[in-house]
C-alpha cells in the first residue's frame, strides 16, 4: 500500500488534482482510498467505484487531532478493504513530515510512501518571503515534488517568477508545471514521477 501526502493551499487545485490522480489509478484497476483532512464538504461523488474516507479536524490542536484522527482512519480503512493507494489531503498547515513520523511505526504490511506533493497556484502565490506565513515555507522547503497548478491561466512571467522562488526555497525538490483540469503530457509526467518514486 502507497500513502500520498498532498499539500496545498485552499483553492491551489489539490482536490481536482487528487480527482485526477485517482481516477488514473482507477483506470489501471487500483483500489483507492482518499482521507479528506481539511474542514468543509467536498464531494467525490464522480470518482467512481473509489472508497471515500472522509476526517475533519476536530479541535484546534491540528498538529495532535490530526496525527491521531488520519493513524484511527487508516487503521479503519486497512481493515475494512485492502487498498492499492491512500491519498491523504492535507491541511495546508499541517505538517507532512509529521504526518509521516506518525504513520510510519504502525503495522501495516508493505506499506511505502509517494514522494510528498505541494500544490501551488502561481496566480495567488507570494513571492515575497517576508509575507509569507513561516508554515507556507516549512511546507515547501518539506515537498519533494512542487506543481504549479493552473499554469495555462497564468502568465509566463509570474510562472517563472514562482519557479524561481521555489527553487532557491527548496533545491532538492521537482518543480513541475500542471493542469489537473485539463490533463496533459506534463500531468502524466507528474504521475510518473509520484507512482514510481518510494519515499522514506
Amino acid at each position: 500500500m502507497k500513502i500520498m501526502i498532498i499539500n496545498g493551499f485552499p483553492g491551489s487545485g489539490k482536490t481536482t488534482t487528487i480527482k485526477q490522480i485517482a481516477k488514473s489509478l482507477i483506470d489501471k484497476g487500483k483500489k483507492v482510498v482518499i482521507i479528506f483532512t481539511e474542514e468543509g464538504e467536498v464531494s467525490y461523488s464522480d470518482i467512481k467505484n473509489t472508497n471515500i474516507i472522509t476526517k475533519e479536524v476536530i479541535n484546534a490542536c491540528v498538529p495532535c487531532s490530526l496525527r491521531f484522527n488520519l493513524e484511527n482512519t487508516l487503521k479503519n480503512a486497512t481493515s475494512e478493504t485492502n487498498p492499492d493507494f491512500v491519498i491523504i489531503e492535507l491541511l495546508s498547515s499541517a505538517s507532512p513530515s509529521q504526518i509521516k513520523a506518525s504513520l510510519e511505526p504502525m503495522n501495516i504490511p508493505d506499506i511505502s510512501f509517494a514522494p510528498v506533493v505541494n500544490i501551488v497556484d502561481p496566480k495567488t502565490f507570494i513571492t515575497d518571503v517576508g509575507k509569507l506565513p513561516q508554515f507556507a515555507i516549512d511546507r515547501i522547503k518539506e515537498a519533494d515534488i512542487i506543481c504549479l497548478n493552473k499554469t495555462e491561466s497564468a502568465k509566463d512571467e509570474t510562472i517563472r517568477d514562482v519557479k524561481d522562488f521555489l527553487r532557491n526555497s527548496n533545491p532538492d525538490s521537482t518543480i513541475m508545471g500542471i493542469s489537473a483540469h485539463k490533463p496533459d503530457e506534463e500531468f502524466k509526467s507528474f504521475l510518473d514521477q509520484l507512482l514510481n518514486k518510494d519515499k522514506s
